[in-house]
């Protein structure tokens, strides 16, 4: 992967992280009693990702066009799948979670 897309990524990354961290019960993500933090699956959609990190107010993730944000979810997405059973793939998609 090119460094260009892996900066996209970690940008794309701070972007889902800040948006973890503002969210709370009232966004109707709580689940027997915690909070469910969004984080990049098997079952999400670009949309949603989009959504997600484009909701973002850094000039950092302002500066992406949506071609280069399909980019990262594509290429995110191909880590999925290829590292489905990976440990390490749970490593990374748990990086772009906080929880207090």
């Amino acid at each position: 992967m090119d460094q260009k897309l892996e900066g996209k990524i970690e940008i794309a990354e701070g972007a889902i992280k800040r948006y973890n961290e503002k969210r709370g019960p009232s966004d109707g993500m709580e689940v027997d009693g915690e909070v469910v933090a969004f984080k990049v699956g098997i079952e999400t959609t670009a949309k949603e990702f989009l959504d997600v990190v484009k909701a973002d107010e850094d000039e950092q993730v302002k500066a992406l066009t949506d071609e280069e944000l399909s980019d990262v979810f594509r290429a995110v997405g191909s880590f999925r799948l290829l590292f489905l059973s990976d440990a390490n793939l749970n490593t990374f998609l748990d990086s772009c979670t906080t929880r207090s």
